[in-house]
């Protein structure tokens, strides 16, 4: 029993440790059981944080990279090329969309566009 004048944290502390060399074998392992459990539940708090952080930088490159595909399309083949915008954001993949915004730099035509886009589903290429 912590007394009410142990108002320090160190103290209560002290007087936690005290009490518990006093438990028995069984109370210590359910203590330890729950301390365990305390830290699971700890670590998956902040597992899901990172893993959260994580999808959200990866949702904004996505987003900050749909955008500008979506202005380059629309500069350099107006409405044919914003016709496209749909299935570029089905794609959904980093490096894949990298890629695109390489190919529309250097292409040509829509052609090629639509030629790039067919390998991540069906697309007419016509």
């Amino acid at each position: 029993m912590i007394p009410k004048c142990a108002d320090f944290a160190e103290i209560k502390e002290a007087y936690n440790i005290a009490t518990m060399i006093l438990w028995s074998k069984e109370e210590a392992e359910i203590y330890d059981y729950w301390q365990m459990r305390s830290q699971d539940e700890r670590g998956a708090i902040e597992y899901s944080f990172l893993e959260g952080e994580r999808k959200g930088k990866l949702e904004g490159k996505i987003e900050e990279l749909l955008e500008g595909i979506g202005v380059a399309l629309e500069v350099k083949y107006g409405d044919e090329g914003t016709a496209l915008m749909g299935r570029v954001k089905d794609i959904g993949i980093i490096e894949a969309l990298e890629g695109f915004k390489e190919l529309l730099k250097t292409s040509a035509s829509v052609g090629e566009l639509k030629v790039f886009l067919g390998r991540y589903g069906s697309l007419p290429t016509s």
